[in-house]
């Protein structure tokens, strides 16, 4: 008996110290970091724009872009991270070549035909918008609906006018504003920035 007592007594022992064996153990931390950020590019063609003002119907009616044929037309997308908006806005005054007599901005305007996939707030979509020296929305984030994406998903197409009167452009006619003949210029920046 006292064999079977000694030989439970050394199996209960040998099951303790296993037991306790298993339970040593080390760990250690890896700490797991995640940066993102949002990225904004944005792709635009960047050909001149030209108006040829060449008869007297030109200077009452104004320019407008000519959407089956593409002329005064300005392709781009944006590829964003995050949900995004664009403005345009003058760089300078429309400066005749003279380098002192000006043209008012607002008598250059843009609509814009959004081609991408994503919804989108079109503030250019039928009415013309007019060039100011101050940023102007043309596009923007629609409610509460993501508008990040690729160029598939963000493309557009700017069409550029002048002289027409349209929407808040200036209701002069170039010929009711006697401007000085000869060429004006003026360059246009477009700023896409996040929504946050």
């Amino acid at each position: 008996m006292k064999t079977r007592t000694t030989l439970a007594t050394i199996i209960i022992s040998l099951l303790i110290s296993l037991s306790a064996f298993s339970q040593i153990g080390d760990s250690e931390v890896v700490s797991i970091n995640a940066s993102i950020s949002a990225t904004i590019y944005l792709n635009l063609e960047t050909t001149p724009v030209v108006f040829d003002f060449t008869t007297l119907s030109d200077y009452q009616n104004g320019i407008s872009a000519d959407k089956s044929a593409g002329t005064n037309a300005t392709a781009g997308n944006v590829v964003s991270t995050t949900n995004w908006s664009m403005a345009l806005v003058a760089q300078s005054e429309m400066i005749h070549v003279d380098g002192i007599s000006t043209m008012s901005l607002d008598n250059v305007g843009v609509t814009v035909d959004f081609t991408g996939s994503n919804h989108v707030k079109n503030y250019a979509k039928n009415n013309p918008v007019a060039l100011a020296s101050t940023e102007t929305m043309i596009l923007g984030q629609q409610g509460n609906q993501s508008n990040a994406g690729d160029e598939n998903a963000n493309s557009f197409i700017i069409y550029w006018e002048m002289g027409t009167g349209e929407g808040n452009l200036k209701s002069e006619t170039l010929l009711e504003q006697n401007l000085k003949h000869g060429t004006y210029n003026v360059d246009v920046a477009f700023v896409v920035s996040e929504i946050i």
